[in-house]
């Protein structure tokens, strides 16, 4: 649907001897009946001046760039619109920056069009009259989920296409053209010129894509992995246990992982950082398995994997450029991703205690136990198809896993830490009125009040056992009162 804002602008520029076509993304997902996010408006005939000041009568404009001959206006329908001349870029310098960028309002439909990445991209759609102008067959391509370089010599001019092509191969679940594949290959060397702001601004389409397992692929046959993502590289030579995981390797898993954690995402109608840090986790948590993948007594083994993947995990979300708030959470989703499991087997002891401790844990990271609980989700239905004779038991061995993700969350909530961390059993202020001083001593007594509270001791009974600080009862006579009282009543 093509908003009627966009067709009063384009009649005027008829009017006044141009001609405006919609291009780009907003072809694409027009032809695909997809929601369009972006439109991008190519004008042709008319020279900046004018064009600005047609487009600034329906909304505020504003000129991005006089070389780039872009201006972008807002309307009061809320509509983000980019008014744009066609472009001639002209190689100066070395690098994607090395450009001279003119516009030409008289330049040939097929000219201008042939600078652009990709033949799904390279449309043009008259807003008046519907009809298109496709001279490099997009739409056959669009048809056919095909993603072809439109020309050779024009695509390497911004490496970031590279990486345009394996966010559009997860978000349309497209193939990429033998020929074209050799092409985006050997820009790819290239992508060390890019800002860290750019690389994320693809990866992030990719994350929020329905099938990032597509564009994760597409980047390993690009040589990406290797190249500039070693820790997922490492991922696809790194065999799992078979009695656990039937996938061939840790990379089948991780993509696996990836797609059900897009799944759950659309599911729960996640925000968008909700989304993109599920997938991200999904990606990233078992980045510590080619670090301590062994062969013990005849089976593989990946002990403490889940601590040893911290640091891959940090060097990938730089890599991709990933903002600093996902840092954090990323790590202690790694870190604590075994935990649903391991009650589950029976390998740590799960109780109420358990679970408040678990959310005092992963608060530090800015974590929630429902954020932790959707990654164990992703993770157990991360699997591949198990040998026929297994498969019936595999599948109950699932839904027994999941039955009890269901309880441990419905525990959570009923304790108040789904979403939450458990509230303090003492606080500063009580330690200060029984005597302690400013400094690591409240801290150390407020942990273990945690733990004796999580043995269900009340906060009465806990500040009685404590006392006031006298000199015969010192601060650190009190904090191994507390610690002998927890040791012995765990």
């Amino acid at each position: 649907m093509i908003p009627e804002k966009i067709k009063l602008i384009s009649k005027e520029i008829s009017n006044n001897g141009g001609c405006a076509f919609l291009v780009g993304g907003s072809v694409r997902d027009h032809l695909l009946k997809s929601p369009v996010k972006d439109f991008d408006v190519e004008v042709y005939g008319l020279k900046l001046p004018a064009l600005k000041k047609i487009v600034g009568r329906y909304g505020k404009a504003k000129e991005v760039g006089k070389t780039f001959g872009v201006i972008k206006i807002f309307t009061k329908e809320e509509l983000e619109i980019d008014f744009s001349l066609p472009r001639k870029d002209i190689k100066i310098a070395r690098g994607h920056r090395g450009f001279k960028i003119t516009t030409d309002p008289a330049l040939n439909y097929k000219k201008a069009l042939k600078r652009r990445d990709f033949t799904i991209n390279s449309i043009l759609l008259d807003p008046l009259t519907g009809e298109f102008i496709d001279p490099f067959n997009g739409r056959e391509d669009l048809k056919k989920r095909v993603l072809r370089v439109t020309d050779k010599t024009t695509f390497a001019e911004d490496p970031l296409r590279v990486l345009r092509a394996i966010q559009l191969v997860a978000r349309y679940e497209l193939k990429i053209e033998p020929r074209s594949r050799k092409i985006i290959k050997a820009a790819a060397p290239r992508l060390k010129e890019l800002s860290k702001d750019r690389i994320w601004t693809e990866w992030k389409k990719l994350l929020l894509a329905h099938r990032p397992s597509l564009g994760l692929e597409a980047a390993r046959e690009l040589g990406l992995t290797k190249t500039f993502y070693p820790m997922l590289a490492a991922l696809e030579k790194t065999h799992e246990n078979p009695a656990w995981h039937p996938e061939k390797n840790v990379w089948q898993h991780c993509k696996l992982t990836a797609d059900q954690a897009a799944l759950i995402a659309a599911t729960e109608k996640l925000n968008l950082f909700e989304s993109t840090l599920l997938v991200l986790a999904g990606i990233c948590h078992d980045l510590g398995k080619p670090l301590t993948s062994r062969i013990v007594n005849g089976v593989r083994r990946t002990i403490g994997h889940a601590k040893a993947g911290e640091k891959p995990a940090r060097e990938f979300l730089k890599a991709i450029g990933a903002p600093n708030i996902y840092y954090k959470k990323i790590l202690g989703l790694v870190l604590y991703h075994m935990r649903p499991l391991s009650w589950y087997l029976g390998k740590e002891e799960f109780s109420s205690a358990g679970i408040r401790r678990l959310a005092r844990d992963l608060h530090p990271y800015g974590l929630t136990f429902r954020e932790l609980a959707r990654l164990s989700l992703a993770d157990n239905r991360g699997l591949g198809e198990f040998p026929p004779a297994q498969r019936l038991e595999k599948k109950r061995e699932k839904e027994r896993f999941i039955t009890f993700l269901k309880k441990l969350e419905k525990r959570a909530a009923s304790l108040r830490v789904l979403s939450a961390q458990p509230k303090a059993v003492v606080s500063g202020r009580d330690l200060l009125k029984l005597g302690f001083k400013p400094g690591p001593n409240i801290g150390a007594a407020m942990r273990l009040a945690e733990d004796l509270g999580d043995l269900n001791f009340k906060k009465t009974a806990i500040l009685k056992k404590m006392g006031k600080i006298t000199r015969d009862n010192t601060e650190k006579k009190v904090i191994l009162k507390l610690q002998s009282l927890v040791k012995t009543r765990q």
